[in-house]
């Protein structure tokens, strides 16, 4: 029994087994070997071969460099075949630096909001005193006594770190949130991030950062989660995705959850969001096979089933609304609309126009 049974697998994979290794960020790492595992195990063939799966953590920005550059392996391990970084920027740069490796249409997997995280007296007072729209932000900074908008005169100044967005999506997206202006839905265009109003928002915000500005945004997260007196505070508030906050409080990350929880407060008007995507990445003796491995692993991501594993993990997802419970500093809540987001070109003279306020 057991021999025909190995007989007839053999005979349905003439080709023999190929592994389809994906690497993934850190967040998405999780749910996907939980979908991995389950759909290698139906033994899928694609061209002749039993496809499966092997998922990989690495940082985007690791990804992105090695793939541009000679993928060293004894650094990385093996090449990936395929791609899930923390935001399609990474995709989109990769499109721009060497657009022949990108060997499927990018397929977005999940998303997560872009949220203000602050110390819960900070987030109270603002929520408690009127909100805060994306468009109002840049303003807000500039003036000497922000917080008193929001009866609490003796903290000051509303002070915001936003980590480089070359490297931290999260920043380039609030940046797109705050230029979009009080009504629009989206995208900023280049034209539009070429007009003096919006290089004099980005001045605003670039002249009224703190001397020292945490790196990235989970550095930024980490001094926030220091103290909860915004009095005390070298600043008040940074720009994360929501699913980046869950885990933080949680301690998912691999640090150390903070004693108090950081609180995640979304700005009123069109919401910026990250979105996941997975891409089949070209160079392999096998291209086709696994561009459609890629293809037929994403569409079991779409089944209801694997939609919830994502959202138990606290990305959002069209399949199902689900939301993870205990989730401390997380109100999982509804924008008031989505911000349709730049295309790579534009993101990437956001990035340029952001370094830029250095010289101005």
């Amino acid at each position: 029994m057991v021999e025909r049974r190995a007989d007839a697998e053999a005979a349905s994979c003439p080709q023999g087994d190929q592994t389809l290794r994906i690497a993934a960020e850190d967040s998405m790492a999780a749910p996907l070997i939980e979908s991995a595992q389950e759909w290698s195990a139906t033994r899928p063939v694609v061209q002749d071969y039993c496809i499966r799966v092997e998922v990989t953590t690495h940082r985007s920005a690791d990804v992105l460099r090695g793939l541009v550059d000679d993928w060293d392996e004894a650094e990385h391990g093996a090449r990936p075949d395929a791609w899930v970084p923390d935001s399609l920027r990474w995709v989109q740069q990769l499109s721009e630096q060497r657009g022949d490796l990108i060997g499927s249409q990018p397929l977005v997997l999940a998303t997560s909001p872009i949220l203000l995280g602050m110390s819960e007296p900070a987030a109270h007072a603002v929520r408690l005193h009127g909100g805060l729209r994306w468009s109002e932000v840049s303003d807000l900074v500039e003036e000497p006594s922000g917080w008193s908008r929001f009866e609490q005169d003796a903290w000051g100044r509303f002070v915001l770190v936003l980590p480089d967005p070359a490297t931290n999506p999260a920043t380039g997206l609030a940046l797109e949130g705050v230029l979009a202006g009080p009504d629009a839905t989206g995208p900023v265009t280049s034209e539009a991030l070429a007009e003096q109003g919006a290089q004099d928002t980005l001045g605003r915000l670039w002249r009224n950062e703190p001397r020292e500005v945490p790196p990235t945004t989970r550095e930024a997260l980490t001094v926030l989660g220091r103290t909860t007196d915004p009095g005390a505070e070298a600043f008040h508030a940074a720009p994360v995705a929501e699913v980046d906050l869950y885990r933080r409080n949680l301690g998912l990350d691999g640090d150390q959850a903070p004693q108090t929880p950081i609180a995640g407060f979304m700005p009123g008007g069109a919401n910026p969001r990250v979105e996941y995507p997975l891409v089949a990445i070209n160079g392999g003796e096998r291209d086709t096979t696994l561009s459609r491995a890629t293809q037929q692993f994403g569409e079991f991501l779409r089944h209801r089933d694997q939609q919830r594993v994502l959202a138990e993990a606290g990305f959002r997802v069209t399949a199902v609304m689900y939301y993870p419970n205990p989730a401390p500093g997380v109100r999982w809540s509804t924008p008031d609309a989505n911000l349709a987001s730049a295309d790579g070109p534009t993101s990437q003279e956001l990035i340029e126009s952001w370094h830029g306020q250095a010289e101005r």
